[in-house]
């Protein structure tokens, strides 16, 4: 009985450590093609996200809206002194699409203008020996 409980026990914990393994533990994800998730923020109103660090000096935004609108979605990419240094749109219609954009290393947050239309907003940045 002692042994049964005992297997069943390592069973568990190899259990455990496969799924935690597999939910990966960082806010971070590299892309196959020399970029590395950085943020991601979703939501359907307006949306101030947290600062993160870019260390490279060009970022990727990835974003997708689904749901139609009156207005679609403005964003803007701002520094910790809020000085705007890059933005970027939709309609009001579903789409996807990307824009690139060269900025300095530091700190950034997104700002996203939305009136109901379903958002992603994904920031990525160019992978260098850096970071």
């Amino acid at each position: 009985m002692l042994a049964k409980q005992f297997q069943f026990s390592k069973i568990l914990l190899v259990i455990f450590i496969l799924l935690f393994s597999l939910t990966g533990c960082s806010r971070t994800k590299d892309t196959s093609d020399g970029y590395k998730e950085v943020i991601k923020l979703t939501g359907n109103s307006d949306a101030h996200s947290p600062y993160y660090t870019i260390n490279s000096n060009q970022i990727r935004v990835k974003y997708k809206t689904s749901g139609i609108s009156q207005t679609g979605i403005d964003c803007q990419i701002v520094d910790k002194d809020e000085k705007v240094k890059g933005a970027f749109g939709t309609g009001p219609k579903a789409l996807e699409s990307s824009d690139n954009f060269e900025v300095d290393p530091g700190e950034y947050a997104i700002i996203v203008s939305s009136k109901g239309l379903n958002y992603e907003v994904i920031v990525e940045e160019k992978v260098t020996a850096k970071n």
